[in-house]
């Protein structure tokens, strides 16, 4: 797995994995998890489990942490391993330091994705402390997530040390929470610029589209390849429930502005990123329809979602799985773009899960307690998909 061998991933709380998709975090001997606030970025890298874990990986061991990826090569869909391999054949590890650094310096956010959590998001807090159902205050529960707050405010170590390793970084992809209104992703992209090695390097900013910001499109021209990851799950109210706090008038304008802007330069692409959840799959080819005949922009296949059930296409009710599959290979205007596009997608539905029974009910129980809590309800927005599950 290239990515395990080049990467470190620094994920919102300050942990650290050598891979962004795996269940595999970084420890020390006392098998404590490293974190930026109490360790540095050269102990995650010279770290010995980071090193047995992609010796591991090369020896084709097939590690419970990288299940992800073997699902999904199991069940004929493209993985993640698969993507980066291809994309970072050329690159070659170095002893020393990672070439790719996945930096999530925080979960500041301002959407409540269904698809997400608090601990990706801090605009989930209220939901997530509700729909937890525990005794403690607010206040109290919400310590737990202190260090996504302040790991990556004025860190030292981390500035420095992504400073240091500023020649030999091929590729930084930064997400957030949200990108566009965390401090350190213009750190970053600033000090690639004044050291002059943004022009060998590769960004790619993952964004919700809610902030436009002319200034961002004038900075990444100076890296060799600039990827604005724009997600959207869903089109028009649609997406407005599956994004919570999103404003689809909002989203698009920003979209028309971004790639007025980014068709100066040769160097960029634009790209819609979507996830096959079952908060959206019903009406995925609405998406596709959506950005490929109404508002041409380049549309990236929908990314599979698997870390829990209700967020996981393949744990839908099998009558429901069938009549979704039955939808999306109706779409009148289905071609080969098309069936390459929906492909993952739809080989993933048709998987099973070895506890699919046990969890089945997962999205519905989610999103109707959800519903409670926001005071939405499916059958408003999402009349056909509802019915499919006798609401």
């Amino acid at each position: 797995c290239k990515l395990a061998k080049l990467a470190l991933n620094f994920d919102m709380s300050g942990m650290v994995q050598p891979c962004t998709i795996s269940t595999y975090w970084i420890k020390d001997k006392e098998n404590n998890h490293l974190r930026l606030n109490k360790n540095t970025l050269q102990e995650s890298w010279d770290n010995d489990g980071r090193k047995q874990f992609v010796k591991n990986l090369d020896d084709g061991i097939r590690q419970d942490a990288c299940s992800t990826c073997w699902n999904a090569e199991d069940s004929g869909a493209r993985s993640y391993r698969m993507i980066w391999n291809k994309m970072l054949k050329d690159v070659e590890p170095l002893e020393s330091q990672p070439r790719v650094l996945v930096v999530k310096p925080g979960n500041k956010c301002n959407n409540a994705c269904r698809s997400c959590n608090a601990h990706t998001s801090s605009a989930w807090y209220k939901d997530a402390y509700k729909m937890s159902g525990t005794n403690e205050d607010y206040k109290t529960w919400l310590k737990f997530f202190k260090d996504h707050g302040t790991t990556y405010k004025e860190n030292n170590d981390i500035e420095s040390q992504f400073s240091k390793w500023q020649d030999n970084i091929v590729f930084w992809d930064l997400y957030g929470g949200e990108p566009l209104i965390i401090p350190m992703t213009y750190t970053i992209i600033k000090d690639s610029i004044a050291k002059g090695t943004a022009k060998h390097q590769g960004l790619q900013i993952h964004t919700n589209g809610t902030v436009y910001d002319p200034e961002l499109i004038k900075m990444a021209s100076n890296f060799k390849s600039f990827s604005l990851g724009y997600s959207i799950d869903a089109v028009g109210t649609k997406n407005d429930y599956v994004r919570k706090l999103s404003k689809w008038d909002n989203v698009l304008s920003n979209l028309i502005f971004y790639k007025k802007e980014m068709e100066k330069y040769e160097n960029m692409v634009l790209s819609i990123r979507s996830c096959a959840t079952p908060f959206n799959v019903y009406y995925i080819d609405e998406l596709y329809d959506f950005f490929v005949h109404q508002q041409p922009v380049n549309i990236g296949s929908p990314t599979l979602v698997q870390d829990v059930p209700h967020a996981d296409v393949s744990y839908l009710p099998t009558n429901v799985k069938e009549k979704v599959l039955e939808k999306l290979l109706k779409y009148e205007k289905k071609d080969d773009d098309y069936m390459e596009w929906i492909g993952n997608a739809i080989t993933w539905l048709q998987y099973t899960p070895k506890d699919h029974e046990e969890k089945k009910n997962s999205f519905l129980e989610f999103n109707n307690k959800l519903d409670i809590f926001r005071k939405e309800t499916l059958k408003e927005v999402m009349p056909e998909y509802a019915s499919l599950f006798n609401l």
